[in-house]
C-alpha cells in the first residue's frame, strides 16, 4: 500500500468515525454477540504472495477470505473452513460447510443424518482466479512437499446403486469399512483418475507417488495395497488379495512402504504381521509375533502408529502383551460389575477407569533394523514412554518411566527416571532418576537436558560419555519464577530452543535470553542484555519451529513486553553479537506470535487494544508498511465500547497492586456508576487485550457489562501461603475503597462474579463483607475438607494435592485449623448477600456436590440464593444455547441488584421441574 493510500485511508476512518459518532451508539444486547465474528484460521502460502483466512461468528456460517500480500481481495466464500495451499502457492483448498440455516431448518424437520447435506471441497487457482467445488467431500489431501494433484474422496448418494461383487454374487455398498471411491486430480489440467473402495491413502512427502489400500472390485481394482507412480502415470500393485490390512505408512521419499497384515483365512486370529515393500524388493514379511526379540505372549497391534527413521534404516511399531480374555461361557449378567479399589496400587482406581479406553489399546514401541537385522523391544510395561534421538536415526532412545512413582503422585508432583537405550546392543543405563521434569533430546540427539526443581537448574547429559553437566545455577541466571505466590515451588521459565549441531541452549530467566553451554565450559552470556535493566520481557519468536535448531549467523526476531507500560513491540537480536535488541515495532498494544511464509520473509500479525480488534496485518519482517487484511467486525463502531486502564492501588498489607478499570462509553466522573468485579490472580497485564463479545460459559463478558453502562473492575490478587480466601479480602477490598473514594462508583450498588478458583474467593467475600449488593459464585469450593478428599472426574486424579502444595500447603490433619479457616461453608450464617451459583452436574473439575453444599447451607439459613445447573455440561458450559441463556440470567441477576430492574419470573418463583421445557422464566414483573 502506497503512503497515498495509507493516507486515504486514514481519512476514510476518521470521516466513517466522524460519521459514527454524530448518531448514538447503543449498547450491546444478548442477540448482537452472535454475529460478532472471528479469526479462526491463517494460512500464507510458501512464497508468502497469499494469505487466507476464515471468519466466524458465534453463530451461522464462516467465511474464507483470500488477498495477495499488497492487501487487494481476491476472493471470498461463504462457509470456508480447512484451508490449505500447495507447495507451490498455485492452488488453494478448503472445504465448504452446508449453510447454518439449512442445516437447522432440517433438523426441526428431524431429517435423518444419512439426508443431511454434506460438505463440499473447494478448489481455488491463484493465477486465474478459477473456482470449482466437488459435492459431498468425504476427505481430502495434498501432498505435503510437491504439488500439481489433489487426491479426495466423495460419498455416492445414497439411493446410488452399489457394485456388483462378481465372487459374492452380493452388491457392495460403499461404507467406512468398505471404502469409497478416490479421485486424483492433476490440478493444471482438471484431469482425473478414480479407483473405487479406498480405506487409507497417502501421498509421499517427497516423491509424487500415491499409495491406497482398497478392498477393490473384480471389475476395476484388485482388493489390497496399491501404489500409483504420477510421474510414469502407472499403477502398481504392493500387495493384492482380500487379506486384513492395517494401516499403512509411506516412507518420505515414497521408496518404501509399511503395513500390517493379517493373510486371508485368518478373520478370527488377532495376529498381525508386519510387512515391508520397497522400490528393489517388493513386498515381504518384516516382524512376525515369533521372531526373535519379540516379549513372550507379546504380539504386533493393529493399534500402534509405524513410521520410518529419517534415513529409512529403521521401521518402528507397537507391540502390546496379549491380554487374557474373559470366560466367554459366562453370560454378561452372570458376571459382577465391579471396581476393586487397592489402597497401595500405583494409580488411583479413578485414573484407571478414565484411562482404560485408551491402556487396552496401548502399545509400546519396538524397532526393525534393516541393516542387522534386528528387533529391539523399545517400551515395555515397566518402562512405557521413549523419545527417539536425531528423528530416530541415533542408535540411542531415551527411555523415561514414572511407574515408581505413581502411588505418591496422588499428592506429590509425577516424577520420571530416564534411561538411554542402545538399540545396537539393547544395553539399558540409568540416566536421572526421580525428576520433576523429563528430560528431553536436543535436535541432533547429543545432549538430554532437563530442568531440576531440586535446584532451579538446568542440566544435560552428553549422550556418547554419559558424562552429566548442571549447565546453569541461580546466582548466575534465575531460570526459576522469581513472582510465584501460590506454589510451594517455583516453575521455569522455559529453554526455547538449541542453536545448530546443538552448540549450545537457549535458556530465559525473567526477561532475558541467555546462550548456555551444554558441556558449561564457558558462562551463560546474556543475549539481550537489557532485559532487566528496562523491565522488559523478550521471548523468542519461533519462526523455525519449536523442534528445530537456530542458525547462529542469522538474526533471530523477538517479541517483548515491558512488565511497567505493558507495551509490546518485536525486535532483532543476534546470537553471535549479543547486545539491546533493535526494536523494528512497539507501541501501547498487544502484538500476537507473528506468522511467518515457509519460503519468504511475508509475515501475518495482529495488534489489539480494548478497543481495537486483532484484524490480521501483513508485512515484511522489518515491520514497516503493514498491510490490514481483514476488517472482521465493522459493526462494532455502532455500539457504546468504553474504556480500559491501569488501577494502581495498595493492599490491607501495605503491597502496591494494580487492577483493570474498565468504564463505560462517555464515562463522567461526577456520575455514580454501578460496578461488577471479577478477578481470578493476576490479570493487569491484559490491559491491551480486546476482549471480543462472546457467550462465555463461566465468566461475564466483559464488553456486554460495560457497553451496558456498567463499571467493571479486575484486580490483581497476592495470594499469602496457604490463606488464600483471606489474601483475596486483603487484595480487592482495598482496590473496591479506592474507587468508591473516586466518587464515580455507587457504593450500594457494586456486584462480584467468579468462577473456579475466583468463584471460590468470592464465596469467601460473602463471609467477609456485606459491601456486595449481589455476588454470582460458579463451580466454587466452599468446603476445603470435603473438597480435599475429592477427585477430579475428568482425569480421575484426585484433589489432594492442589492444596497441599498450593492452596493450603497442608493436608486436613496438620492444619485442620487452616482448612476451617479457607472454607466459606463454615461462615455461611455471615452472609447478608444474595447470591446466584452455577454448578453444573457433569463438572470434571470441581465436584458438583460443592455448588449443592453452598445452595443447601444458604437455603436452610433462609438466605436468597439460585442455583443454575446446566445438566450435562462441565466445569464450564460448551454448547451455544446454555452459554447464552447463561449470559441473559447473569445479565437479568445483576440488572436487578445494581440496576434496579424489575426481578425476572425465574428469580422471583424459580421454574418448578415440570414447566422447565415450556417455561424459561425470563419475563420480567413488576
Amino acid at each position: 500500500m502506497t503512503k497515498t493510500r495509507i493516507c486515504l485511508w486514514f481519512v476514510f476512518v476518521l470521516l466513517a468515525a466522524s460519521a459514527v459518532d454524530a448518531r448514538e451508539k447503543r449498547p450491546l444486547g444478548v442477540d448482537d454477540i452472535e454475529s460478532w465474528q472471528r479469526i479462526t484460521e491463517t494460512v500464507i502460502s510458501p512464497n508468502g504472495d497469499w494469505i487466507a483466512y476464515k471468519t466466524e461468528p458465534w453463530k451461522g456460517d464462516s467465511k474464507v477470505w483470500l488477498y495477495n500480500k499488497k492487501g487487494d481481495k481476491i476472493f471470498e466464500l461463504d462457509g470456508g473452513k480447512g484451508i490449505a495451499m500447495t507447495h507451490d502457492s498455485e492452488f488453494m483448498v478448503f472445504t465448504i460447510a452446508p449453510k447454518h440455516e439449512q442445516v437447522s431448518e432440517l433438523k426441526r424437520k428431524n431429517t435423518s443424518s444419512e439426508a443431511m447435506p454434506r460438505d463440499a471441497l473447494g478448489i481455488h487457482a491463484m493465477r486465474s482466479g478459477r473456482f470449482e467445488s466437488v459435492k459431498n467431500i468425504r476427505s481430502h489431501k495434498i501432498p505435503e512437499r510437491w504439488a500439481g494433484w489433489l487426491a479426495y474422496q466423495v460419498a455416492s448418494p445414497a439411493e446410488k446403486p452399489g457394485v456388483n461383487d462378481v465372487e459374492s454374487h452380493q452388491t457392495k455398498h460403499e461404507s467406512a469399512q468398505n471404502g469409497f471411491r478416490l479421485h486424483l486430480r492433476n490440478l493444471e489440467t482438471g484431469e482425473i483418475r478414480s479407483w473405487p473402495f479406498v480405506t487409507e491413502y497417502h501421498f509421499a512427502a517427497e516423491a509424487r507417488r500415491l499409495f491406497f489400500r482398497s478392498t477393490g472390485n473384480e471389475r476395476e481394482l484388485e482388493p489390497g495395497i496399491h501404489l500409483y507412480d504420477l510421474e510414469t502415470g502407472q499403477l502398481r500393485p504392493v500387495m493384492t488379495g482380500k487379506n486384513d490390512y492395517g494401516r499403512i505408512t509411506v516412507s518420505k521419499k515414497g521408496n518404501m512402504l509399511a503395513f500390517l497384515l493379517k493373510p486371508q483365512g485368518e478373520a478370527g486370529s488377532a495376529d498381525f504381521s508386519l510387512y515391508l515393500w520397497t522400490d528393489e524388493g517388493g513386498a515381504e514379511k518384516l516382524v512376525d509375533n515369533q521372531a526373535k526379540g519379540m516379549p513372550d505372549k507379546w504380539r504386533i497391534s493393529e493399534h500402534g502408529r509405524i513410521f520410518f527413521s529419517d534415513d529409512g534404516r529403521r521401521v518402528f511399531f507397537g507391540t502390546a502383551p496379549a491380554r487374557p480374555q474373559r470366560d466367554a461361557s459366562i453370560p454378561d449378567d452372570e458376571f459382577p460389575d465391579v471396581d476393586v479399589w487397592h489402597g497401595a496400587e500405583g494409580l488411583l482406581h479413578t485414573v484407571q477407569l478414565v484411562n482404560r479406553d485408551r491402556e487396552l489399546r496401548r502399545t509400546y514401541l519396538a524397532a526393525k533394523d534393516r541393516k542387522t537385522g534386528s528387533l529391539v523391544q523399545i517400551e515395555t510395561e515397566a518402562i512405557p514412554q521413549s523419545h527417539l534421538l536425531d528423528k530416530g536415526n541415533a542408535d540411542q532412545v531415551l527411555l523415561l518411566s514414572s511407574k515408581p512413582y505413581e502411588l505418591q503422585s496422588m499428592w506429590d508432583p509425577l516424577l520420571h527416571d530416564a534411561y538411554l537405550l542402545d538399540l545396537t546392543t539393547g544395553e539399558r543405563r540409568p540416566v536421572v532418576k526421580a525428576v520433576r521434569t523429563p528430560p528431553q533430546p536436543s535436535p541432533s540427539g547429543k545432549y538430554l537436558f532437563w530442568f531440576d526443581y531440586s535446584d532451579y537448574s538446568y542440566y544435560t547429559h552428553h549422550v556418547a560419555s554419559g558424562k552429566q553437566y548442571r549447565i546453569t545455577e541461580p546466582t548466575v541466571l534465575r531460570a526459576d519464577t522469581e513472582t510465584n505466590t501460590t506454589f510451594d515451588y517455583n516453575e521455569p521459565y522455559g529453554a526455547p530452543a538449541w542453536l545448530a549441531d546443538d552448540q549450545a541452549l537457549l535458556v530465559y530467566d525473567r526477561y532475558d535470553i541467555w546462550k548456555v553451554d551444554p558441556r558449561n565450559k564457558r558462562k551463560p552470556e546474556n543475549l539481550t542484555k537489557s532485559g532487566r535493566r528496562d523491565r522488559t520481557v523478550y521471548r523468542l519468536i519461533p519462526f523455525a519451529g519449536i523442534e528445530n535448531a537456530l542458525n547462529e549467523k542469522e538474526p533471530q526476531y523477538l517479541i517483548g513486553v515491558n512488565e511497567v507500560s505493558r507495551a509490546s513491540g518485536y525486535y532483532r537480536s543476534s546470537v553471535e553479537r549479543p547486545s539491546q535488541p533493535k526494536p523494528l515495532i512497539a507501541g501501547a498494544y498487544r502484538l500476537s506470535l507473528p506468522q511467518k511464509a515457509a519460503n519468504s520473509d511475508t509475515v501475518v500479525y495482529t495488534k489489539e487494544t480494548f478497543n481495537l480488534f486483532p484484524d490480521l496485518l501483513v508485512s515484511d519482517l522489518r515491520f514497516r508498511d503493514s498491510v490490514r487484511i481483514s476488517d472482521a467486525n465493522p459493526q462494532q463502531a455502532d455500539f457504546a465500547w468504553g474504556t480500559a486502564e491501569l488501577y494502581r492501588f495498595t493492599s490491607l498489607d501495605g503491597r502496591p497492586l494494580e487492577g483493570l478499570l474498565y468504564k463505560p462509553e462517555g464515562f463522567d466522573p461526577s456520575r455514580k456508576y454501578p460496578m461488577i468485579v471479577h478477578f481470578f490472580h493476576k490479570s493487569s497485564d491484559q490491559i491491551f487485550q480486546h476482549r471480543t463479545p462472546q457467550f462465555s460459559g463461566s465468566r461475564i463478558d466483559y464488553q456486554f457489562f460495560v457497553s451496558n453502562g456498567y463499571i467493571v473492575f479486575n484486580p490483581d490478587v497476592h495470594f499469602d501461603p496457604g490463606y488464600i480466601g483471606e489474601s483475596a479480602y486483603k487484595s480487592v477490598m482495598p482496590g473496591i475503597a479506592a474507587l468508591i473514594d473516586e466518587g464515580f462508583v455507587d457504593p450500594k450498588r457494586i456486584g462480584a462474579q467468579g468462577h473456579s478458583y475466583s468463584g471460590y474467593q468470592v464465596a469467601y467475600l460473602a463471609t467477609r463483607t456485606n459491601l456486595f449488593a449481589c455476588i454470582e459464585s460458579g463451580a466454587p469450593v466452599v468446603n476445603f475438607f470435603s473438597a480435599y478428599g475429592g477427585i477430579r472426574w475428568e482425569s480421575g486424579r484426585a484433589r489432594v494435592a492442589q492444596y497441599e502444595h498450593d492452596q493450603t500447603l497442608a493436608t486436613i490433619w496438620e492444619a485442620p485449623l487452616r482448612f476451617l479457616e479457607n472454607s466459606p461453608l463454615f461462615a455461611m450464617d455471615k452472609v447478608t448477600t444474595p447470591i446466584l451459583i452455577m454448578h453444573n452436574d457433569a463438572d470434571g473439575a470441581v465436584p458438583w456436590s460443592q455448588g449443592i453444599e453452598y445452595f443447601v447451607a444458604l437455603r436452610r439459613l433462609e438466605k436468597p440464593v439460585w442455583m443454575l445447573n446446566y445438566r450435562g455440561e462441565g466445569h464450564g458450559i460448551r454448547t451455544l444455547k446454555n452459554q447464552k441463556d447463561f449470559q441473559k440470567r447473569m445479565s437479568q441477576f445483576f440488572d436487578h441488584y445494581l440496576k434496579g430492574k424489575p426481578m425476572p419470573e425465574w428469580m422471583r418463583d424459580g421454574i418448578p421441574a415440570v414447566d422447565k421445557h415450556h417455561n424459561l422464566g425470563y419475563e420480567l414483573r413488576p
